[in-house]
């Protein structure tokens, strides 16, 4: 069993298609994945799950101005953060609490050799 078969990857994600997307990229990819519809979700399953990484939609966030990335390292403080939304740019990305970025659309590659960087 290699590394990449050993690593838990959860998506949070709102939009069902994109969520499940996500996983089946990361699954292909040889993750082992994990979602969340919402951040509230995430915050409990980050707990229960531990992630290596944790990809989230920071566009989920606006109210919470980071806060949420916050609570996710408060119940997985290991867990690398990788924000995958649509904004144009990566500007506040530290305040937003995400160490890498991934604008949509994305190629599978992309994704999956980010998370793989990134657990080392």
């Amino acid at each position: 069993m290699g590394r990449e078969m050993m690593t838990k990857v959860m998506i949070v994600e709102t939009d069902v298609s994109a969520l499940r997307v996500t996983s089946w990229i990361l699954e292909e990819g040889g993750f082992d994945a994990v979602s969340a519809h919402s951040i509230d979700e995430a915050v409990v399953c980050a707990g229960r799950e531990q992630p290596d990484v944790i990809i989230v939609n920071t566009g989920l966030l606006p109210a919470e101005k980071g806060r949420g990335i916050d609570r996710l390292h408060e119940r997985a403080p290991a867990a690398h953060v990788i924000d995958l939304s649509t904004y144009a740019e990566n500007k506040g990305l530290a305040a937003r609490g995400a160490e890498r970025a991934l604008l949509k659309p994305y190629h599978a590659d992309e994704l999956v050799d980010m998370v793989r960087e990134m657990v080392g």
